[in-house]
This record gives structure tokens, sequence and C-alpha cells, in this order.
């Protein structure tokens, strides 16, 4: 059977609270896969929000009744019941949604492992011959600067990459804590692969799989794909992780490095209970502004500028072309959603008057001091204003006077109303309680007007720092 080579699905094993689920599904749901396989490994957390990615998703709870009828693909040997590995888990249930999907195409990942498409991904997959197996991503593992809550495991735009200089790495982590890792990766350094479907497995692996047929091209490169894997997350997540861990073996192929950072771990419980387990997390996972600026210059750390809450689930962005480009000048320096005027501009932050105003696209590329103003739509109802400097977001605030101010506190960001919105053109007009946001040719903003005209109305721009 001939599959279309720009198709592609991806599947995981799944264990993780709802929202983490959710803000998974969001995530791929906006790269367009065909299918999202969502395989949940303890039923008790398998729920999700069924509006996110509607039509798209299949699921099974991986129950004995599931283990028990489960197809046994070659070369995964299912006997039948719960195979006590989560990697024999995994790769029975990568088989299997390989086996049923109708796309060229198969990504299998872990909840916490996003896909980082600076390209459209079906595009890219198309461009490898059909004699190329898998196409193996290279992996950056995430590093936080604060400790995140619930709902913000997603929340950094600052990843490790493999850096395989043990004295480099000290100064960051101390020389026990370097025994536990490979390259600065705490999980799994190698990243997973899109393996293509219909060419039997000799060799079966969620991260680099063997093909029977030796003419063919197994773990191509791509420049264009890459996987985020988020290890840390929250601390209450991390800890939940360790005690789980601590309790039961839950893989069976297990390295040194990882049976001696489970010995920490258990030791750390042990001795100072979650005080000490907290202590470990951040040295783990949290590096202050120093250190990050250092690793950013030693080429540990590499500052990605991806979404994690992309906008096309709120159907007001075409999907289909993710790049764009300003009368030839690219947006390219950053990413975000911007809100365009009519007049050919950006609602930007001017960080020497401190003051809203507007930016051309040239400006915005060009001149530090202009930051761009970005806007993260909520429910397709409502939408906050913002702006990103190199380690905080401020939000926007508007006061009894209309002014507007900037807050590091989400709690105090203003609400707008999204109105008169028009799809056919992705236009709207943003209402707080001081009246409408009104831009004027000149480039001065304002949040009292009494009305929004059809030419001061906003259209959305999402930008990639690819090009």
């Amino acid at each position: 059977m001939k599959y279309r080579n720009n198709t592609w699905s991806v599947a995981c094993t799944i264990r993780a609270p709802e929202h983490v689920t959710n803000a998974f599904l969001r995530h791929y749901e906006s790269l367009n896969p065909d299918r999202i396989y969502l395989f949940f490994d303890d039923p008790e957390f398998a729920a999700f929000d069924n509006t996110i990615a509607a039509g798209k998703i299949i699921c099974f709870t991986c129950d004995d009744e599931y283990w028990k009828n489960v197809p046994k693909i070659f070369p995964t040997k299912n006997p039948g019941t719960r195979p006590a590995g989560i990697e024999i888990r995994q790769h029975t249930n990568m088989l299997y949604a390989r086996e049923i999907m109708s796309s060229s195409w198969l990504l299998h990942v872990d909840s916490d492992e996003l896909l980082f498409a600076k390209k459209e991904v079906g595009s890219v997959l198309a461009s490898y011959p059909d004699n190329v197996f898998s196409i193996c991503l290279k992996n950056y593992e995430a590093v936080y600067t604060r400790e995140v809550n619930p709902g913000d495991e997603f929340s950094t735009n600052f990843f490790k990459t493999y850096y395989p200089d043990r004295d480099t790495l000290l100064n960051y982590y101390s020389d026990d804590i370097v025994d536990f890792s490979r390259g600065g990766f705490w999980g799994v350094e190698t990243g997973k692969s899109f393996v293509r479907k219909g060419h039997d497995i000799f060799k079966m692996s969620v991260h680099r799989p063997v093909p029977n047929d030796t003419n063919l091209i197994a773990n191509a490169k791509t420049y264009d794909l890459e996987l985020l894997h988020f290890e840390g997350q929250s601390f209450e997540l991390f800890k939940e992780k360790c005690y789980l861990r601590s309790k039961k073996n839950v893989a069976l192929l297990m390295p040194d490095r990882f049976s001696k950072r489970l010995k920490k771990i258990e030791d750390t419980i042990n001795q100072q209970g979650d005080k000490g387990l907290r202590d470990l997390y951040e040295k783990f996972y949290i590096m202050n502004r120093k250190q990050i600026e250092s690793a950013l210059s030693d080429g540990f750390i590499e500052e990605k500028n991806w979404s994690s809450s992309p906008i096309s689930r709120y159907n007001l962005l075409p999907s289909n072309n993710p790049l764009e480009e300003e009368r030839g000048q690219s947006l390219s320096l950053w990413q975000g959603i911007l809100a365009r005027t009519f007049h050919n501009s950006y609602l930007a932050y001017d960080m020497e008057t401190g003051e809203i105003t507007t930016a051309t696209a040239f400006k915005l590329c060009h001149n530090k001091k202009i930051i761009p103003v970005e806007i993260k739509i909520i429910e397709n109802k409502f939408s906050i204003l913002f702006y990103r400097t190199f380690m905080d977001i401020f939000y926007l605030s508007i006061d009894k006077n209309s002014d507007s101010l900037f807050s590091q506190e989400k709690k105090n960001a203003t609400f707008f109303e999204l109105l008169d919105h028009k799809q056919a053109i992705y236009t709207f007009s943003l209402r707080s309680t001081s009246g409408y946001l009104k831009v004027s040719p000149n480039g001065s903003v304002i949040f009292d007007s009494p009305q929004a005209l059809e030419w001061e109305k906003l259209c959305l721009k999402m930008v990639y720092p690819q090009l």
C-alpha cells in the first residue's frame, strides 16, 4: 500500500495529570498531525479535554483487558498480560499505532516531550526519499529560571544541548550530580524518531528502531525538527515521579547512571524528606540568571523561542503557512503572536519611553529598544497583552485613568474582550472596562476609545524564528 509521504501521526504512552495531557494535546494539535494516539498506561490518569483536537484523538485505556487483546506485533513479544517494563509497553503501543494508522510516518513520544517544528512537519517529511526508514530528532532538555507551578511545566525557552565536557559541566553542577548525567542530560540524550510505515522492524526501540531491510537508511538527520524534553517539570510532578520510582522499578532497561540517580533520590527522601527532595529538584533543573548567561556563552544551553499554546487552537490563523514574511523582512529574531494594525505595523513596547506604541517589522528586527507586544487568546473570547525580556514576562494592566502599566504578576493583567471577530480575514477589536483599544496611523495607542472603526481593528500574525 502506498502512503502519502507527508502525512504523520503521533503516539504517546502516557501517565500524566489532566492539565499536562491537555497541554500536550494542544501543542501537537497545532502541528496538524493526522491522528494522536493516546495509550493511558494508568487507567486512573485517563482524563483529558475532549474538545481538543476533536476527531483526531484515538485513545486506549491500557488495563488488563487491553493487554490481553492487543495484537502481538513482531518484534515485540506481548505475553497477554501487562509487561513489567515501561519500555516494552511503549514498544507494543508504538507498533500497534503504526499498524492501525493510515499515515506514512509515526512519532512516539512521552507526555513531557514536545516537537519543535521550525518548518511545517509534513513538508519536512516529504523531502526524504522512499529509502529513508527513520528520521532521528535531536534532543534538548529543559532548564527553568525558577520553580514552576503546576500548569506551567512547559514555560521555559532555555534548553540544554548534549555537552560531553565534564569540566564545563562542573561549573553548573556538583561532582556527584554530574555523575548522574550524560553530556549534562538527566534523561536519555538520544531523541525519538519518526518511523516510516510499511517496513518490517528487526530491532524495536522508540528512539532508534532498526529496519529489517539493511538497504534502508535509518536515523537520518533533520535540522528542521527537534525534540524538547521537559524532564523536570514542576516540583509536584518531580516529587510524584520520584516516590513512584523509589517504590517500584518502573524501567527494566535502566543505565547505571539512572540507578545511581535513583539511589541518590531514595537516600534524600529517607534522610531529608520533601525538603531535601526540593533542594535536589532545584539543583537538577533551575539555574539563576548568571548561570543561564554563562551556559549560553559556553554553548551548553540554547534559547529556543517556541510556543506552548499555539494560536491555531483558536482558529484565528490559517494553519497551513506558518512561515510568513512581511514585505521581504522576516521577523525572525524571536517567536510570538503579534497584533498587527491596518497600518502595517505591530503593537510594541518602547523601553525608552515606557509606553505601548507601534513598530514596523523592520524596526522590530533592528531596534533592540523596541520589543514586540504579544497577545494570548483565551477561550476565543478574551485576550491579554504582554512583552518578554531575557528572563521575565510583563503583563499589560490598564489603570483607572486608562494609562498602561506593566506587571510581572499575571493576576494583574487586564482582560480584553475579543469583539467583532471576522473569521474570513482574522480581524477583531479589543475592549476593556476603560473602552476600546485604538491605534492611530501616527503610532499612538489609547485604551479608552468609545468605539472601534473598521480600519482600527487588529489582526493576528504568528512569527517563527527559523528563517
